[in-house]
Formats: C-alpha cells, sequence, structure tokens
C-alpha cells in the first residue's frame, strides 16, 4: 500500500503498487467492522458487483478493473490508478464554457453506451463518478450498483454465499427489496424514484440531470425535501436557469428530452442523445455532425480479429474507440492550445480550419474502417483482403498520430502550414481500392525483419509529417536514419521509400542538386522492387527538381515521359495531376506555352476532381495557369485564374494567412489597372508584416512586386525605395547569398541604371551575377540571364565588345540547354549591341531570328513581339527603311496603347523611332504631335538623360523642318538641341554617332 485515496460507507480506497506488472493501482477494500451478519454480505455483494461489472467492460471512458478476489474474507478490487480529478471538482476548479463541458460529457456518455451495449446500467451516474484524468480522458467509475438488464426487481431474496466468487447470477442479485431507493436521489429518474427497477434509459435521465447542473450551474429540479424532490421530477417541473443566454437553444432542447418524465419520450438510448449534443446547427459543425453520429452509432465494442467478427457482428462497431488518445476531447483541447497560443494573426482561423479537417478525416476513417469490416462478415471480401484494409487504415492512422505530435508542439512554421499539414494526410479512398492494395509490397517474410521494418517505416511516417509541417532539418536527420538502417537491413523497399523522402525533403530545402541523386536512387529502387506508386512519385517529382529548379529542361521531360507512364500503370488520379502540374510548370519556364497550357489545364482538371476544387494544390495550379497567361499577354484570362487562386487560399487558409499574401501578389501582377494592383499589393505587405513582422521573406518578395508597379509607372525613385527596402528584407531573412537577392540586384541595376546611374547600376549586376554563378553554376538558364544584364549595362556604358562576350556566352548557354524562346533574351541584347555600334544589317539579323519565336509562343500581338518590332523599327529607320519601319512601329504601338497606361514609359520608346520615320518620310509636320507626347511622358518622370536627350534632338529636327504656320517653332528647337547635347556628349562611345548627328546638324544652322 502507498497510501489513502478516500472512504466511504461501504470501504476504503488505496493506492497501492502490483508488483507483477509494476504499475500502481487503486484498491478498493470492503470494511467489515462497518458491516456485520447480512449487512456484510449485502456489502460485500455489491463490491463484488462492481468489480465483475466493470470487468466486462472495456471501453477507455470507463475505469479499468485489473483484478478481483478475496483475501482474509475481505472483498478486493484492483482498478486502474487514475491521476486527475472528479467532474464535480473540475467544475469548481473554474468557470467552463458549454463547448468545453459538452466534449467531457461526450466521452462519458460514450463509456455508458458502451455499458449499456453490454447489458449493464450504472443506476447512480453523477458528476462524483466521473474521473477526468490528468491526460484529458473522462472515465465513468463507481459501477457498484450497476447490474444486468435481466435482473428480477421483484426478486427479494439476498444471494447465497457462493455468490461472491461464481461469475453467473452475481450481477443479478438484487442489492435492495423491491421499493428501496439506491443511488443518489438528486440524479435519480422519475422511476428509480419510486422505487422501480432502472434500465439505461433511466442512466440517461441522470446523465441528463448531471449536465444540465454543469451548463447551469444548478439541477434542473427544485426540492428541498425528497418528497418535494420526487414531486418535481415525477411532473417534469424544470426550474428556470438563472443563466440561460449562455447556452444555446438546441443544446438545452436536447438535454430536457433527456429528462423526460416517462421513458418513451426520452431519447431512443445514449447514442441518440450523444448525435444530438454534436448536432450545432453553425455549418461547419452541422457537416462534422453527420459524421459524428455515424462515429457514434458505430463506435461502441472493440474490433477484436476476422473469426470473432464472424461469430459476433458487433465487433465491427469498435472503430471509434481507437481514435481515443489520438483525436479525442483532450487531444483536441491540446492542439487547439497549441495553435491559438502562437502570437500570430490567422491562428484562430488556422485552428477552426484544423480542427474541421481533422474531424472529417478521423470520421471517414471510422465509418469506411467500419464498413471494411462489415464488408467481410457479409461474405463480400475475403479475410486477406480484410487485413490489406486494416493495414492500409492503421497506416493512415499512423499518419494522424504523427500529424498531431507535430501540432501539438507546433511553433510559428508549424502553425503556417498546419492546415496544409492536416490537408496532406494520405487519402482514405485508397484503403477501398482493390488493385491498388494487392499491388502494394509485402513485408519481409522473416517476422523479426518485419518488426523492423514496420518500426522504420513509421519513423518515415514522422519524416513527412516534419516535412508537411515545415520542419524540414529534423526530417531529414529521420530520413536519414532511416536510409542507413535500410542499407543495413538490406531490404530495398524500404531503402527506396527512405530515398524518396530524403529527395523530397532536399527538394524543399533547396538543394536541388542533391535532391536530385536522391531521388533518381529512389527511382531506381523502386523500380527494381516492383513499387510502381512510388517509382511514379520519384519521376514526378525528378520532373520539378530537374526540369523546373535546375532548368535542365531536357533532362527534366525525360523524366517527365517515365512519370507519365508509370502514372497510367499505377492509375493513380493523384500522382497523374501532380505530374501534369510539374510538367505544365516545366513547358511554361521552357517558352512551350500552347504545350504548357494544356498540361496544366489537364492538371486542374484532375485535382478539382481528387483533391476537391478548394484544397490549396488546386489554387497553385490555378496560379500557374495565371502566370502562364501573363507571359503570353492574355491578362483577362491571368486576373481570372489568380482571382479563383486567391478565394480558394482564403476559403481554405483565412484570409489573414501568409500563403494568401502570395496569392494576393500573382493577382497584383495580373490586374491591369495599376491602382487596383496597388491595393492587391499594399494588402498582401500587410498580411505578411502581421502575420510575420517585417523581417519575413514574404514582405520583402511584397515589396519587390510593389518596385516591379512603380517602375511600370514610370515611378523610378519610389520604385528604387522599394527595392532596396526588398533588399534589406532579404538579406537579413534569407542571408546575402539567396538566389532572391539576386534578383532583387538586378532589379536595383535596371532602375539604377534607368535613372543614368551606370556605375552604380553595374555594382548590383554584377553582385547579382556572383550570387548565381556561386548558387546555380555556370550552365543554369538563370546564370544566363545575369550574363544578359551584364551585356545591357556594358551596351549602355558603350563597352560593346564586353557586351558582345556577355550575350554570345549568355546564348551558348540558352542553346544548350534550353533550344526554346529563352534564346531571345541574348539574341536581343546582340542585336542591341551590333545597332549601338551601327552595324545595322548585323542587328536586324539578331532581332529577326527573335521575332518569329516569341511570335509562336506568345502570340503576333503580345508586349513581346512589340518590343522586337519597335527595335526593328530603330533598325529600319537608321537604314533608310521609313516605310517598312512606320508599318511595324505602328502595330508595336497599338499593342502597347491596348495593354498599357497612356503615360507608360514603353508607350514613348515606340513614339520615338516612329517620329524618326516620318521625318525620313519627310512628313514631319506628323511627327511633332508624337515626339510631343513621347516628350511629355518622358519628361514627367526620372529617366536615362541619354534616351531623353535623343529625344529632344529628334523633335528639334521635326520643329525646325515644318513649314511656317504647320508647327514650326526653330526658337524651341534650337533650345533643345541645346539641351540635347551634354547627355550625349558625356556617354561615351554609345552616344558617339548621335552627338556626331547632333553637332553636325547645329553647324548646318548657324545662329
Amino acid at each position: 500500500m502507498l497510501y489513502k485515496l478516500g472512504a466511504g460507507g461501504m470501504g476504503i480506497v488505496l493506492a497501492a503498487y502490483d508488483p507483477e506488472l509494476d504499475r500502481k493501482v487503486a484498491l478498493k477494500l470492503l470494511r467489515p467492522r462497518a458491516h456485520a451478519g447480512a449487512d456484510l454480505m449485502h456489502a460485500s455483494i455489491r463490491l463484488h458487483r462492481e468489480a465483475l461489472a466493470l470487468a466486462r467492460l472495456n471501453h477507455g471512458n470507463i475505469v479499468a478493473v485489473h483484478d478481483v478476489g478475496i483475501h482474509r474474507d475481505r472483498v478486493f478490487v484492483a482498478m486502474e490508478f487514475v491521476e486527475g480529478r472528479t467532474l464535480g471538482a473540475w467544475l469548481r476548479a473554474e468557470t467552463r464554457g458549454w463547448r468545453e463541458i459538452v466534449r467531457v460529457f461526450e466521452q462519458a456518455g460514450r463509456g455508458l453506451a458502451h455499458a449499456h451495449e453490454k447489458g449493464l446500467v450504472h443506476r447512480d451516474f453523477k458528476p462524483d463518478n466521473l474521473m477526468i484524468g490528468a491526460d484529458g480522458r473522462v472515465r465513468v467509475m463507481d459501477f457498484g450498483i450497476a447490474r444486468t438488464d435481466d435482473g428480477d426487481p421483484d426478486d427479494g431474496r439476498t444471494a447465497p454465499n457462493d455468490a461472491l466468487v461464481a461469475s453467473n447470477g452475481v450481477l443479478a442479485a438484487p442489492l435492495t427489496h423491491t421499493g428501496t431507493l439506491l443511488g443518489t436521489p438528486a440524479y435519480m429518474s422519475p422511476e428509480q424514484l419510486r422505487g422501480e427497477q432502472a434500465t439505461a434509459h433511466s442512466d440517461q435521465f441522470s446523465f441528463c440531470v448531471a449536465l444540465y447542473e454543469a451548463l447551469y450551474g444548478e439541477r434542473p429540479f427544485a426540492g428541498d425535501s425528497l418528497a418535494e424532490l420526487a414531486a418535481a421530477v415525477a411532473h417534469g417541473r424544470l426550474r428556470a436557469p438563472s443563466r440561460a443566454g449562455s447556452v444555446p437553444g438546441w443544446l438545452r432542447a436536447a438535454v430536457v428530452r433527456g429528462l423526460a418524465a416517462e421513458r418513451e419520450r426520452r431519447w431512443p438510448a445514449m447514442p441518440a442523445l450523444l448525435a444530438a449534443l454534436a448536432d450545432d446547427p453553425l455549418p461547419g459543425r452541422r457537416r462534422r455532425a453527420l459524421g459524428g453520429v455515424t462515429a457514434v452509432l458505430l463506435g461502441f465494442g472493440v474490433y477484436s480479429g476476422f473469426a470473432a467478427m464472424q461469430a459476433d457482428g458487433r465487433a465491427c462497431a469498435g472503430m471509434a474507440d481507437r481514435l481515443i488518445g489520438i483525436w479525442d476531447m483532450d487531444r483536441r483541447a491540446a492542439i487547439e492550445r497549441a495553435i491559438v497560443g502562437k502570437n500570430v494573426s490567422y491562428a484562430q482561423d488556422t485552428w477552426e480550419r484544423v480542427g474541421s479537417l481533422l474531424d472529417d478525416y478521423t470520421e471517414r476513417w471510422v465509418a469506411m474502417r467500419t464498413e471494411a469490416c462489415e464488408a467481410t462478415r457479409r461474405g463480400e471480401q475475403s479475410g486477406e483482403l480484410l487485413d490489406l484494409r486494416m493495414a492500409c487504415f492503421d497506416d493512415r492512422l499512423a499518419h494522424v498520430r504523427t500529424t498531431l505530435d507535430q501540432l501539438a508542439a507546433a511553433d510559428a512554421t508549424v502553425v503556417k502550414q498546419a492546415v496544409s499539414v492536416v490537408l496532406g494526410l494520405p487519402r482514405l479512398e485508397r484503403c477501398a481500392d482493390k488493385e491498388a492494395l494487392t499491388a502494394e509490397v509485402r513485408p519481409p517474410e522473416d517476422p523479426v525483419t518485419a518488426l523492423k521494418v514496420a518500426a522504420l517505416d513509421q519513423r518515415l511516417v514522422e519524416a513527412e509529417a516534419m516535412e508537411r509541417a515545415g520542419k524540414i532539418g529534423d526530417g531529414l536527420v529521420v530520413a536519414e536514419q532511416v536510409a542507413l538502417s535500410a542499407e543495413t537491413l538490406a531490404y530495398e523497399p524500404l531503402r527506396a521509400r527512405a530515398l524518396l523522402r530524403r529527395g523530397s525533403l532536399l527538394a524543399r530545402d533547396g538543394d536541388f542538386k542533391n535532391a536530385e541523386e536522391r531521388l533518381a536512387e529512389a527511382f531506381h529502387a523502386a523500380i527494381a522492387s516492383r513499387m510502381t506508386s512510388q517509382a511514379a512519385l520519384a519521376a514526378a517529382r525528378l520532373v520539378e527538381v530537374v526540369g523546373v529548379r535546375l532548368a535542365r529542361f531536357q533532362d527534366g521531360r525525360r523524366w517527365g515521359e517515365h512519370a507519365d507512364s508509370l502514372t497510367r500503370a499505377a492509375a493513380s488520379d493523384e500522382l497523374r495531376g501532380l505530374y501534369f502540374h510539374h510538367a505544365g510548370t516545366l513547358a511554361w519556364q521552357d517558352g512551350k506555352y500552347v504545350e504548357a497550357r494544356e498540361l496544366l489545364d489537364r492538371a486542374l482538371a484532375l485535382r478539382e476532381k481528387v483533391l476537391g476544387p478548394d484544397h490549396p494544390d488546386t489554387s497553385t495550379t490555378l496560379a500557374n495557369l495565371g502566370n502562364l497567361s501573363l507571359a503570353t499577354g492574355d491578362r483577362d484570362a491571368a486576373r481570372v485564374f489568380h482571382e479563383r487562386s486567391l478565394a480558394i487560399k482564403e476559403r481554405a487558409l483565412g484570409p489573414n494567412h501568409p500563403d494568401v499574401a502570395r496569392s494576393l501578389v500573382g493577382l497584383g501582377i495580373a490586374t491591369e489597372s495599376y491602382a487596383a494592383s496597388h491595393r492587391h499589393l499594399e494588402r498582401a505587405l500587410a498580411v505578411s508584416e502581421a502575420a510575420f513582422g517585417p523581417d519575413h521573406p514574404d514582405v520583402g518578395n511584397a515589396l519587390l512586386h510593389l518596385g516591379v508597379l512603380a517602375s511600370a509607372e514610370g515611378k523610378l525613385d519610389e520604385s528604387r525605395d522599394y527595392y532596396e527596402r526588398a533588399l534589406a528584407n532579404q538579406e537579413r531573412s534569407l542571408g546575402r547569398d539567396q538566389a532572391s537577392v539576386a534578383t532583387i540586384l538586378h532589379n536595383l541595376g535596371e532602375i539604377t541604371a534607368a535613372i543614368g546611374h551606370y556605375a552604380e547600376a553595374r555594382g548590383y549586376h554584377e553582385r547579382a551575377f556572383a550570387i548565381t554563378e556561386k548558387g546555380l553554376g555556370p550552365e543554369h538558364s538563370k546564370f544566363a540571364d545575369s550574363l544578359c544584364y551584364l551585356g545591357n549595362m556594358a551596351t549602355l556604358e558603350g563597352k560593346f565588345a564586353e557586351a558582345r562576350q556577355y550575350h554570345e556566352r549568355a546564348l551558348a548557354i540558352m542553346e544548350k540547354a534550353t533550344g526554346s524562346e529563352h534564346v531571345v533574351i541574348p539574341l536581343l541584347g546582340l542585336g542591341d549591341v551590333a545597332f549601338a555600334e551601327g552595324k545595322f544589317a548585323e542587328a536586324r539579323g539578331y532581332f529577326a531570328r527573335a521575332l518569329p519565336i516569341w511570335e509562336k509562343s506568345r502570340g503576333p500581338d503580345s508586349r513581346r513581339v512589340a518590343d522586337v518590332q519597335v527595335r526593328l523599327g530603330h533598325v529600319a529607320t537608321s537604314e533608310g527603311h521609313h516605310d517598312e519601319a512606320r508599318a511595324g512601329l505602328e502595330r508595336a504601338l497599338a499593342v502597347y496603347e491596348g495593354t498599357l497606361a497612356p503615360d507608360h514609359p514603353d508607350i514613348a520608346a515606340a513614339l520615338l523611332p516612329l517620329g524618326k520615320a516620318l521625318i525620313g518620310e519627310g512628313k514631319p509636320v506628323a511627327a511633332v504631335p508624337l515626339l510631343e507626347r513621347a516628350l511629355a511622358i518622358r519628361g514627367a518622370r526620372e529617366g536615362d538623360p541619354v534616351d531623353l536627350a535623343e529625344l529632344r534632338f529628334t523633335l528639334a529636327r521635326a520643329l525646325w523642318d515644318s513649314p511656317d504656320g504647320q508647327g514650326r517653332d526653330r526658337t524651341r528647337a534650337w533650345e533643345l538641341a541645346r539641351l540635347a547635347r551634354p547627355p550625349l556628349a558625356t556617354a561615351g562611345e554609345r552616344t558617339a554617332r548621335t552627338l556626331d548627328a547632333l553637332d553636325a546638324w547645329v553647324r548646318a544652322r548657324p545662329g
């Protein structure tokens, strides 16, 4: 004995230690000195009755009995030791909300329902007979006056002495003569108060009295004496509750029905009452309650294997019990505290969605597992198939458990991923797919090896949960340990699974080179083990890692061929949707837009079918379709796709979730209206700052795109400020050597060059170049982009030989890596260099090579095509082909005016060569308004002074050559020419030809 726990009229309860099983127990002993003669026998029967009653029960919400017997004429019961407090003490400790109270009573109700199913009636249900353990689990206790439903209420005989040791008949032995009260009157049903036999309906009445008291702080029936209480109960005279406003009407109605004086007016059984308690009419709760009814009705009893199931159909009804300790009231409360307790703006939204998703998933798990069991009992499937299905369901439950472990220890990263973590749970439908189940690789035949493999597979489940929760480093440690153990065991299927998990984690960590190696190993190991689904998944992920992330498009396509055939063989729409998504993204990055649209459309259709229209992965495919539409110049379609993507994120994650900010950025980029774009991007910035604070990379991403928008509006100083803030953010949050830092540096270089600060701009581009070369290597397409930026910078500085080298090197990389539209950028760079050198035929050749590539991939009316036509217009004008130049430039101007704001700088860039062409045709009067408009656009914003100087000189020529009375203003023309010379004189070789032309023009017009 350790110490005394409590005492009552019948005996005492001691804390004791069981040395055989090395556990602490509660020992209940009858006190013989408190009883004598027939009373002693009567009390012994009662205590023994409690033990036998509990021994017949096996439920997580009923206190467990370990042993029962007689020692020195004293009956003892060794029971589960519950560290906790009674329901009464729990209610007195602090004010409890109605939801919290109902969750406690739902557990107690499940325990009662199980007892009723086994033919037992408690007869003394009250708050002090409920214990809430330290683990939060509720146990019903003190079945000391329980009896079977078939006991004879009129049998006034006491049990013989041998009833103390018999296992049959003791529960039916009456503890009183007919008409004697037994139990606690305050919680008794009318029939008990009348001295009639108690039934399961009587327990229901007592349950509702206790629940009513917990909800309202007072019992439902008033009475200062037993007679007054009995009269109130018999006539159903409920007192008016003093705090009714805090309890919803639907809940009060459910409880009051259970308090009906007539048994037939109460709920048919405890499961029906529990279903009513779960039936909150709010839409989100009602949907879960429908599944909860099934879980409650089916969830009592214990699954005991195929043989027992054949003998007893009730064996299929215990599936919900398997959730106890995994997803029950206590686990739910713990995870709610973990998520809501984090100081992030979207925590409450996240918890509500996580709780709802887990309710739905576990309720479907119970229903499907029960149906699998019933199908075998009905003879519809073999025991072997049942084993496979049950193993599948056990695997899903293991995923739930490990996922909940991550959520219970949630930090800010896990809270951000929480909804996606739950949505990433493996689909239950596969457990009903006979072909998929029979195709799975069986465990090793050696039982020792099989146990080791099973334990290591469980570790991989943990690693997967860590990956979904964003704990990449922790997941990698686990996956690497399993991979090493798999090598030792020499069991190839486990090795394939471990390599697949490692590769996936490495990709999430941004280590794409090592991810490629591990995923390729996983692919070959899976193929060797005939693991079709795993091989298909590895191949699909290699499409992304190799083709998209490492930009080796041809290699990525080869992996796509494997993924295509294997996802067909696996007959998995989910895997096929993943493959189409990655293949479509690869085709988009490779500039094959028609192919990309077809693949992404197929991915969207499959993801909507398998995952549902409101799944975040569906949103991701929509966002990619939006970006693809933007690349092809279809801004209307881009906006629609991004709006749909945003709506899904808001529904799935809540309006303040940081992933919503990313969708807002996409919508902001796709929206034509500058004002609307600003609203979306500013909201994205606010959501990210509220969720993470000012130093998170998502904040930098929003600042970057605000900078892009300001640049497009011609607000160069504002754009530069956004870029500088974004750069500081990314360097603080990610470090100075990340790819995102390089992107911002290139943008800063572009905007700084546009302002005319060339040396500073070159510095930004060179820093970005070094980051890209170190991080991605000299064969990556983004490295080629960095070369092009440096080539453009060298062209602006008049360093033509250097510029040509940069662009030729970039062209070689692009031709080798892609052979697609990515070659256009270095081709344009080379054309710009040749044009600046006055090599017009060479420039025309480069531009002419680029034009059909973009016309084919983006359409003849895209802005990118217009950009090339403007360049060709400059060349044609310089060569004297003015008619040809004007036709192409007018087409380009029409595209710009149809897609850009009226004062966009690209419009001015098209108006300048068009004015030159008209002057060359001898139409200076027609050129003047076009050039004046271009000057108004350029003069309203800061920009490259060389561009402005060339525009002023061109307008000066048009004004000078116009006839009198038709726009001639030679004084203004002379002033414009004077203003144009200083920038041209200081720009070096780049402007030498234009400066010579200006000086010659001035000399020809003295004065």
